[in-house]
């Protein structure tokens, strides 16, 4: 069975320069995640730890993700996303509200895992 397991992609991680802020681009190494994902085509992905850099990331961190899950649910047959100590474990409650109308319509399902859903889950 083929699998991917990527880590601790802080999305929206922010760099400090003289000239201010510079917030980090992911496009990049997204688009190239998913043509590893094309061409291995992969039963299950394994999205682990600190999706977020930020408790609070921007709405436009937030869209790539989405877009990206989006991505996973027409391509993976199954996607495990487990927050890490970065994550704000409310947010991603809100994707597994956007897991639960996915999977209404689709064998594929999108597992979404925050620290509260492990705690719960593993005492």
């Amino acid at each position: 069975m083929r699998f991917i397991h990527i880590a601790d992609l802080h999305l929206g991680k922010k760099l400090k320069t003289i000239k201010g802020d510079l917030e980090l681009c992911f496009d990049k190494p997204f688009q190239q995640i998913k043509e590893v994902i094309k061409e291995f085509k992969p039963k299950l992905l394994f999205i682990s730890g600190d999706i977020f850099h930020y408790k609070n990331p921007s709405a436009e961190t937030e869209e790539l993700f989405i877009n990206f899950l989006v991505y996973c649910y027409e391509n993976v047959d199954f996607t495990f996303v487990i927050s890490g100590n970065h994550d704000n474990f409310k947010k991603l409650s809100n994707f597994s509200i956007f897991n639960e109308y996915i999977n209404k319509y689709s064998s594929k399902k999108i597992f979404v895992y925050t620290y509260n859903d492990l705690k719960t889950d593993i005492d």
